[in-house]
């Protein structure tokens, strides 16, 4: 066996606990934050598969259809209220479409928010710095 492989797989399961310990404190100090702050718990959005992979084929699915758009507006209707988590490959991001929450978020509670690390990964290669993936005094 390939040395190289056999030091992955033995790396596979240290870095997959790892992820999981540091979303889960991650998600205790947002759960602290949220409760300081009076807010509500947000309905979860319910997943059949580990990881919400059965949403992510949902999502490549209406990609392929060019219908991402509509496909929002559905998951909004399908959810019924208009905040939610969801977990998209381990990581909960929260989805809202309220308009006092996203008042909250861009402006009376802007320093208590930030987009993260995985936005910024995801979209400084495309879009550089900017709205989009920066956070506090570079946004």
């Amino acid at each position: 066996m390939n040395p190289f492989f056999f030091a992955g797989l033995c790396l596979l399961p240290i870095y997959l606990i790892f992820t999981y310990i540091v979303n889960v404190l991650e998600d205790r100090r947002h759960d602290k934050q949220a409760l300081e702050k009076g807010c509500r718990p947000a309905k979860k959005m319910p997943t059949k598969w580990p990881l919400g992979l059965d949403f992510l084929l949902r999502l490549v699915k209406e990609d392929r259809k060019f219908l991402l758009p509509p496909f929002t507006y559905t998951l909004y209707k399908e959810m019924g209220v208009p905040t939610w988590t969801q977990n998209f490959l381990g990581i909960t991001g929260i989805v809202t479409v309220d308009p006092k929450n996203i008042q909250a978020v861009l402006a009376t509670q802007f320093t208590d928010f930030d987009l993260g690390s995985t936005r910024r990964g995801n979209f400084y290669p495309l879009l550089g710095n900017g709205i989009f993936t920066n956070d506090g005094k570079q946004w």
